[in-house]
């Protein structure tokens, strides 16, 4: 006889006989997928992924040559249908009257980057982000629809629309960062 502690459910399909349909979890119980994809749904989030980081010193710009910020971030996504959510912070940033403008550029797998938000475009007329105000956080979300199933990496541009007045990005000693969400669609 085998252990008689573990319980089996193996099945091809769940039908109600009456009622719902549902299937009910207890609390204090769970359903555990232990993979990507092995509790499916039609639609949802399916993973996240992050990057922060806290400068020693401030990051500005003063000229209006783009400048890079130095983390990236990167995703593989499982599903190339998915919509991915881009969000880039800052918790403490300010734009001067020639504005602090920033460009969103996403590279696919080993290729070369491509600006999404480019200044002067049909859409994004002034980069992802135009920031004329004081001190603030700032929080800047695109969504991307790659079709693709290969890694993406995106990174920031940033620079002055104007003149060479000193706009923040980042002030010293606080968070920037990044996250990316894959959604199923």
């Amino acid at each position: 006889m085998g252990d008689c502690s573990v319980s089996r459910l193996q099945v091809d399909q769940l039908a109600s006989r009456t009622g719902t349909g549902n299937i009910t979890i207890p609390s204090g119980s769970r359903l555990v997928g232990t993979d990507v994809g092995s509790i499916s749904t039609t639609k949802g989030i399916v993973q996240m992924q992050y990057a922060t980081a806290m400068p020693s010193s401030h990051l500005t710009v003063t000229s209006t040559s783009d400048t890079t910020l130095g983390l990236t971030l990167s995703i593989t996504p499982v599903f190339s249908n998915s919509i991915i959510k881009v969000e880039f912070f800052s918790t403490m940033m300010t734009g001067s009257a020639n504005a602090l403008v920033l460009q969103l550029q996403r590279k696919i797998g080993a290729g070369s980057y491509t600006t999404l938000t480019p200044i002067s475009g049909t859409r994004y007329n002034y980069g992802w982000t135009y920031n004329t105000s004081g001190w603030m956080h700032g929080n800047h979300i695109y969504y991307d629809a790659p079709a693709t199933t290969s890694i993406l990496t995106y990174q920031l541009l940033y620079r002055n629309w104007s003149s060479t007045a000193t706009n923040y990005l980042v002030h010293q000693y606080m968070e920037y960062g990044w996250i990316a969400t894959e959604i199923k669609q």
